[in-house]
């Protein structure tokens, strides 16, 4: 009984037709061409402008929980004026980069955007 269990898979993988397995590969190429998986090459610029778009999300996670920190000194403090300023520092550190990564962000879309119209595919 054991041994039929573990041989009735592979008996009905050998049973198997080529049409059968034609029809399933060309299922999947249907599927892949659905979903944005087709055979031709990725842009480079969306390649890359993906890759900006990861990276400055991980940025805003960062801001985001630099944010929370600086808020959190400031509120255990407890009127000791040098933790104060030290969440005030953190926080107006965390505020100036995330208007530096805004800008970034800006300016590679830009620079992206017009490349990507001026150059041929």
């Amino acid at each position: 009984m054991v041994v039929s269990v573990a041989v009735s898979p592979l008996v009905t993988l050998a049973a198997t037709t080529s049409s059968s397995m034609d029809s399933v590969i060309e299922g999947l190429n249907t599927t892949a061409e659905a979903g944005g998986f087709g055979s031709e090459a990725p842009d480079i610029f969306a390649v890359i402008g993906d890759a900006i778009n990861v990276v400055i999300g991980l940025l805003g996670v960062v801001i985001l929980i630099l944010t929370v920190y600086a808020g959190f000194l400031y509120l255990m403090s407890q009127g000791d004026k040098e933790k104060a300023a030290k969440a005030q520092k953190i926080l107006t550190y965390t505020i100036m980069g995330a208007v530096i990564i805004l800008a970034s962000y800006a300016i590679a879309n830009f620079v992206l955007g017009g490349l990507n119209e001026i150059l041929p595919q």
